[in-house]
């Protein structure tokens, strides 16, 4: 979901699947027989966006220039973080840009 919410990803929507071999039901507070549905509301838990921030967990740190290096010279979407929004590869604008944001603090 938070590549969903950044763009990083495009957004298929989601599918629940009742796995269970009892009925489940799932019932809105404005259920009236026929009408219910299911909202899901997501919070970004980082208060900002950095695009250097590969793996979303809010700091820019080795564990994304190691997911960085794992798309090397490829055009991985949430790894291409340069010139924004990207230029279709993971390379050494891509380590540029992650080296300017490295440490940095949320604007």
């Amino acid at each position: 979901m938070q590549k969903w919410l950044r763009g990083k990803t495009d957004n298929h929507g989601l599918i629940l699947i009742n796995a269970s071999l009892n009925e489940t039901n799932l019932k809105a507070s404005e259920y009236s027989g026929n009408s219910t549905y299911l909202e899901i509301t997501y919070t970004d838990p980082c208060p900002c966006d950095v695009s250097a921030d590969v793996n979303y967990d809010c700091k820019v740190d080795i564990r994304d220039f190691a997911e960085m290096a794992n798309f090397w010279l490829t055009a991985e979407k949430c790894a291409d973080i340069a010139p924004i929004p990207g230029d279709g590869m993971v390379d050494v604008l891509d380590l540029d840009e992650f080296t300017r944001q490295w440490g940095q603090p949320c604007p």
